[in-house]
């Protein structure tokens, strides 16, 4: 959520996992090589509009569970082929069910994927100061960043959105994405700086303004 209960505040953010997506398969070894018309599991309105975008012959079906659920599922044939966070298999020390890493820049993933948050009570500041010593910077920096830019989208856009931040020799740099639920429509902004909610919100409203307001009010009532 990118508004946080009252009395409760995110203080620190753990060194960020891999923030790739991963595509997983039983029959075939990437995206490229599913059949035309073929089955692709997700329960994910973001990886189903970028699936779309770059296969629009494909064919979405709900697809839910645990690593071991939806491997089977695949065996099953329910699905030919899924996506799931590289982060999450590396966690559960499934990475090699990974059949190949997606590009972040074409398949971007959702914002602050792979990151895990600290929050306290506002009113404890022990406890925020124990907690802060846990914080990894970087992370820190590029997951702000990309919240803001969700705070920005979440008020006028209910489209599949994508989020990318990264910190380079002292400079961050934000992408967004907002796609329809079909993936035939796709809005991405890019920007640096080194404050990161300014930047946030600025790539944010750069989506809005690029996507205009019709566009975003036909996706609102789904």
């Amino acid at each position: 959520a990118t508004r946080l209960p009252d009395g409760i505040a995110l203080v620190a953010f753990l060194e960020r996992e891999d923030v790739r997506d991963a595509f997983m398969s039983v029959k075939v070894a990437s995206l490229d090589h599913m059949g035309e018309r073929g089955k692709f599991g997700t329960s994910s309105i973001r990886r189903a509009a970028q699936v779309l975008r770059v296969r629009p012959d494909l064919t979405i079906v709900p697809f839910r569970g645990n690593v071991g659920t939806r491997l089977q599922k695949l065996f099953d044939g329910v699905a030919d082929a899924t996506m799931l966070a590289m982060a999450g298999l590396n966690r559960l020390g499934e990475s090699h069910r990974a059949t190949a890493l997606l590009d972040p820049e074409i398949f971007m993933p959702a914002p602050a994927q792979g990151a895990i948050g600290l929050t306290v009570r506002s009113d404890d500041t022990r406890m925020a100061g124990l907690v802060r010593a846990l914080d990894h910077e970087p992370t820190h920096t590029t997951i702000i960043a990309e919240r803001a830019m969700l705070a920005v989208l979440d008020g006028s856009c209910r489209t599949p959105v994508g989020a990318l931040a990264r910190t380079e020799g002292g400079t961050l740099t934000l992408k967004g994405q907002i796609l329809s639920l079909d993936g035939r429509t796709a809005f991405d902004s890019a920007a640096e700086g080194t404050d990161p909610i300014k930047l946030g919100r600025q790539v944010g409203e750069d989506l809005i303004a690029q996507a205009g307001t019709e566009w975003l009010a036909q996706w609102a009532q789904h």
